[in-house]
Order: C-alpha cells, then structure tokens, then sequence
C-alpha cells in the first residue's frame, strides 16, 4: 500500500464539508516582484564565497547559495538519490487516530489528497535545502486548492521574512497574520541543507566529467598532421582545406622542419582515473543522502545487499519520525484552524516491516510441504484467483492381487463342466 491507502477503522466521523477562503492580502508569492534567477558556471570558490554570505551573522543572504543549489541538482546521480529518499517516505501508508488509539476512516481520507502528497514533499525538500516555507491557497470541500513553495532565493529564515524582490529593500514578516495564517515554515532557521555538503562534490566531479571530455577529444580522436615545404599560399591553402574536410577530428599544417609533441600524462590508465573519481563522488553522495551505496549501485553480494538495505531503512526511519512530528506538532493545528478538526487526533506512519511477495512466497513454499494453505489466503495475497484441486481417486495397491483371483475363478469355471465328479461344482 502507498502513502495515499485508506485504512480500515473502527471509528467514521461526522465530518461536513469545510471551505473557507484566503482572505486578500495574505498571499506571500503574489507579493513578490519575480526575477530568473539566472544560471551561471559554479565553482568551488563562488561556493565558498556563497557560504560565507549565507552564513552571515549581520545580514545573511543565501541567494548566491540557492542560485548554485539549483545548478547541482541537475546532475543526475544526485536528483536521483534525492527522489529516492523521498519516494521511500511517500510509499509509507499512514492513518489518523482519536484519543482512544482508534483509527479514523474519514479523517485519514482527507489527508490521502494531493495537496498533502505536495505537502510532504516540500517538507522533504527542507532536508535536502534546509527549509521550506510552504504557503496554502483556499480550502474548499476539505481541501486546499494549492500548496506551493515560497521560493527560496526570497526567504531570509533566520529574521523570518520574506523579501519582495532580489534587492532586498522591502520585506514582509510571514511569522505575523495575516501571512502565518496561511503560510508554514518547516526546516531549521540555519541550517543550509545537505545539498550544502553535497555541492562541492558534484563540482569537483563537474570538473572531471569536462577534462575527461577533453581528453578523449584530444587521445580518443586520431589527430591528423600534414607536413610539406611549399611557400606557395595557394598549395598551402589547399592542403589546409584537404586536412579540414577529411573528418572533424583535430588536425594541424607543419612545415617539413616542425615538430609537434602530444605528452600523454598517464598513458597507462588515463580513463580508470576520471572514472574513479567520478565513481567515488557519487558514492560519498549515495552515503550522504541514503548511507550506503549498494541500493543505488551493483552490489557485490546478497548479504551486502542487505546490510546495505537495513542502513538506507534506518534513514527512512528516522525521516518518517521527523515528518510525523512535523504533521503533528505544525500541520495539524494549522489545518484545524482553518475548520479542519484534528484536535486530540494523531498522525502515525505505518512502521511495521512487510515482506515483499518474493520473501513472502519463499516462506509459504516451505510451508507448503507441511501445512495446507487455504485457497482464500493465496487469493488475497499474490492477487491470484485459485480453487482448491480436487485429488483423483488413487488406484488401489492390492489391483493386482485382485485381478490374479478374478482370473484364477474363470479358470476354475472353464475348467469344470456340467459333468464334473470331482464333487465340488
């Protein structure tokens, strides 16, 4: 089941259907004068330099820093283990609970919504970035019509204002009504996320994809070298043009005398050297964002594999744990005072461990042996619509002794006639 299931309970409420509208002037991302935020080439020292600004105890700025963050997280290697921590959290189903411990149908049902699906993502977001300020548009019919993120170049946390354009000349406190009303803030005022450890590894490894393509243009390409003692501009001019048109690799016009020296720094393993720095800056990001590498790489081992998979587990642990007080410590008194009542409720995600069907069928194999396994069980299991096999009746193991008899009698019969004196027929 997804983060989305409905469970089962043993209490429905009465619930009416609750709409209230965002009063005017309270939307934070209406109030901001939008400008790009243009890309640039990001290297380690702008990102130190970021850092430092950001980092600021008198007038902290990290617009430089989120303009970098938007560059990293292009690299695929690191969007990937991002969404793979996130998806983990959103594969979680989860249920609502009163004060008795029961289970909610109803009220679980309005959090199994879109809006609380984008919700948890931008909360996982904060990890990765250090916050989120999540703002909330209309309610209607028990759920909001948007659920957007304020972007992050504008957001100062540690004064806990918006500002209204990149300049940063006027801002607004979203800590104070009417803008705390529909705006929730999630993260740590300074913390700078893990993407603030990971961005100088992916531009490291930036650097090594770009020299590595230098490389192979330069020793993966055959370079093509003319030589001739001509004078003439137009001989020379035809052996240029020769040279150019023969293919697009890289070519060179010499006179007879010149020479020309290509040093090949390490012939003997030139490639295993980008690939292995390559290979080692993806898995110290595998390790930062899911601890271990095995789950996003070739493992070596099913032994591994499952140490590997307990460890990335503990992650998902920890970060279902921190977002279910998020959901209950902010997210549910936020929603309850715009009309939907979760007062006294609990929100808890499903811990428990489940096999998957392959673990679970190798288990029930074995059991098969010994036991009889309802058909009803393997249809609610593995999907699968069964009958129970009616067994054909087996042939009995004394057949062969009774056909000896049957023939012996006929034997008998045939043998005796009507005029039989042996005085038995």
């Amino acid at each position: 089941m997804g983060l989305f299931d409905i469970f089962r309970s043993t209490k429905v409420a009465d619930i009416v259907n609750v709409d209230k509208k965002k009063p005017a002037g309270s939307d934070l991302i209406t109030r901001i004068q939008p400008s790009q935020l243009v890309r640039s080439n990001s290297d380690v020292k702008k990102w130190r330099t970021a850092l430092q600004i950001a980092e600021s105890t008198i007038r902290p700025d990290r617009t430089e820093l989120i303009r970098i963050y938007k560059d990293v997280v292009l690299d695929a290697h690191l969007s990937s283990v991002m969404q793979q921590r996130t998806n983990k959290v959103l594969a979680r189903s989860f249920k609502i609970t009163d004060s008795n411990g029961d289970t909610d149908q109803e009220k679980t049902a309005l959090l199994s919504s879109a809006w609380f699906e984008r919700f948890v993502n931008f909360a996982m977001d904060a990890k990765y970035y250090g916050f989120s300020l999540v703002e909330f548009g209309n309610l209607t019919n028990d759920a909001f019509d948007s659920v957007e993120v304020v972007p992050r170049q504008y957001v100062c946390p540690e004064k806990g204002v918006v500002f209204t354009n990149l300049g940063r000349a006027n801002s607004i406190n979203y800590t104070r009504p009417p803008y705390s009303n529909w705006a929730l803030f999630v993260g740590e005022k300074k913390d700078l996320g893990l993407l603030n450890i990971a961005t100088p590894l992916i531009l490291w490894k930036r650097l090594v994809h770009a020299t590595w393509a230098e490389y192979n243009e330069l020793y993966g390409v055959p370079l093509r070298i003319g030589r001739t003692n001509t004078r003439d501009p137009q001989a020379r001019d035809n052996m240029e043009n020769m040279l150019e048109n023969l293919g697009s690799s890289a070519w060179g016009l010499f006179d007879e005398e010149d020479k020309l020296e290509i040093i090949n720094g390490n012939s003997s393993g030139s490639a295993d050297t980008f690939e292995k720095f390559i290979n080692l800056a993806d898995a110290q990001i595998s390790k930062l964002f899911v601890g271990q590498t095995m789950t996003t790489e070739d493992g070596s081992s099913l032994s591994q594999s499952e140490v590997h998979e307990n460890t990335f587990a503990s992650f998902t642990g920890a970060d279902l744990r921190w977002l279910s007080h998020v959901v209950n410590n902010q997210l549910l008194p936020f929603i309850t005072m715009k009309g939907l009542s979760f007062e006294g409720d609990t929100f808890a995600f499903d811990l428990d461990e489940h096999l998957t069907l392959t673990d679970q069928f190798a288990i029930d194999k074995e059991l098969l042996v010994h036991y009889k396994i309802p058909a009803d069980y393997i249809a609610a299991t593995y999907g699968t619509p069964v009958e129970e096999v009616v067994a054909a009746p087996s042939a009995p193991t004394n057949g062969v002794t009774i056909m000896n008899d049957v023939g012996d009698l006929y034997k008998d019969f045939f043998k005796h006639g009507e005029a039989c004196s042996c005085g038995n027929c």
